[in-house]
């Protein structure tokens, strides 16, 4: 944290600035990113899930009319008398009213079919969804099979035939048009790589856009959402195909057990919120770069004049007081400026004051110095005539009042000298200290003249003795 203490003060307030404006744009950013991202893989989800559920309905419906016409057909004495020349001609008409149909046929109990809209004749006998008929079921749909008629992968819808005695007496079956399938699974587009494709229960393949699925009878059962959907489930997840992340919606044709994936590249799905995150943040080096821009032109303004003003206080520091400040401006900068000019005007008049007390204080001095001098020569005099006195005792005596008077008028002097002194102390503080130095000395004296005094006015008393 040092170091921004240390920084300058347009620096730290450009920082300021643009941490100020940084920390909310970035987090605007980051919240509508989160959001629009979300937003996309959402909307994403729910079409593959709406389209999952449109197709599982479709085929669920189409695989229930199928089984409906052909329990219809089955009804029909033409085929329950086991005719086969009676039963071709129905057949023929069924496949070509149904697109999604490309062939039917009829077998008796032994599995051997009795005849077809086309083609040879064959024996299915081997084939699951027979047996289920032979094993009573009122319907069966088989998985993804190849036919033994024409190679082809196919998926086969049967009921059984009944006489009029409800007796069995054969099976009715159509082979589902794969093709078919698949060209309604292409129809649907999701982008550049979204897509659809069926699976019967065991996870074989039976509608996809790439026709050698079908034709290789490529297993999708490990594939998550295809485990899902066999598993009876709907739903969506996120999952990894082909080293690609995919969205996927799945469900299960109620009828037949098989599963519907609808599913997309997560890549192409967020790309709009990508180009929006882009764009966001082109627009956010866009905006630092106005509001830094700002924020060197704002803290020039505040950061120059306080510059200059901290330049100028060291030149004022450093003895001169010349500096003037030169801002004309009605802010809180202007206003120091105006002050900072006033202080040195408040300077230079302390630093006069101080000139004139100075000299003023010399004079004391001198004439303290003086009066010193003149208290010094009073001290002599007055030696020259205690000895005097001392010399010629009997002009003591006759002189006594003549020294008394005499001392009076020096002690007279003194006091002056003293009054003087004091009023030269009281002129200055400053010579207080030197003054108490002389004073003390001429207090000294006085008291030696009195001590003088008193002793030559004893001496004259006994004089008169």
């Amino acid at each position: 944290m040092k170091f921004i203490y240390d920084l300058k003060l347009r620096a730290k307030l450009i920082l300021s600035f643009v941490i100020v404006s940084i920390i909310p744009m970035v987090l605007i950013t980051a919240i509508n990113s989160t959001n629009s991202y979300n937003n996309v893989i959402n909307a994403s989800y729910q079409i593959n899930q709406d389209l999952a559920s449109d197709i599982a309905s479709e085929m669920n419906t189409l695989v229930i009319e199928r089984e409906n016409m052909l329990k219809a057909l089955a009804s029909v004495p033409e085929v329950y008398n086991m005719n086969p020349n009676q039963q071709v001609g129905l057949l023929k008409s069924f496949v070509n009213a149904n697109g999604d149909v490309s062939g039917m046929f009829i077998t008796d109990l032994s599995g051997q079919q009795l005849s077809r809209d086309a083609g040879s004749l064959v024996n299915v006998k081997d084939r699951q969804y027979f047996k289920d008929i032979l094993n009573g079921a009122e319907k069966t749909i088989s998985d993804v099979i190849i036919s033994k008629a024409n190679g082809k992968a196919i998926s086969i819808i049967a009921v059984p035939i009944k006489n009029s005695e409800n007796q069995l007496v054969g099976m009715l079956a159509c082979n589902l048009d794969l093709d078919n399938f698949k060209n309604k699974i292409s129809e649907i587009k999701l982008g550049e790589s979204g897509y659809a494709f069926i699976t019967d229960k065991t996870g074989t393949v039976l509608a996809h856009p790439q026709k050698e699925l079908i034709d290789n009878l490529t297993n999708y059962k490990e594939l998550t959402p295809i485990a899902a959907a066999l598993a009876g489930k709907t739903g969506l997840l996120k999952y990894d195909f082909e080293e690609k992340e995919y969205l996927a919606a799945y469900n299960v044709i109620a009828e037949t057990g098989w599963a519907i994936v609808v599913q997309n590249l997560e890549a192409e799905a967020v790309a709009p919120a990508k180009k929006e995150l882009l764009f966001s943040i082109v627009l956010l080096i866009i905006t630092l770069i106005f509001i830094g821009v700002i924020s060197y032109l704002v803290t020039k303004i505040i950061a120059e004049p306080l510059a200059l003003m901290a330049e100028k206080t060291k030149i004022v520091a450093s003895g001169d007081l010349s500096q003037v400040i030169d801002i004309d401006r009605a802010d809180e900068v202007g206003e120091l400026a105006k002050s900072f000019n006033n202080m040195i005007k408040e300077l230079k008049a302390l630093i006069t004051h101080l000139q004139t007390s100075s000299e003023q204080l010399s004079a004391a001095s001198e004439e303290l110095t003086a009066s010193s001098e003149q208290s010094a020569q009073t001290s002599i005099k007055i030696a020259e005539n205690v000895s005097l006195i001392a010399s010629n005792a009997s002009e003591q005596m006759t002189a006594s009042n003549e020294a008394t008077n005499i001392i009076e008028g020096v002690a007279t002097n003194i006091q002056k000298v003293a009054i003087t002194t004091k009023n030269v102390a009281d002129t200055t503080v400053v010579a207080n200290n030197k003054a108490v130095e002389g004073r003390s000395s001429i207090e000294k004296a006085v008291q030696q003249m009195n001590n003088i005094k008193d002793s030559v006015a004893a001496s004259a008393a006994k004089a008169n003795i």
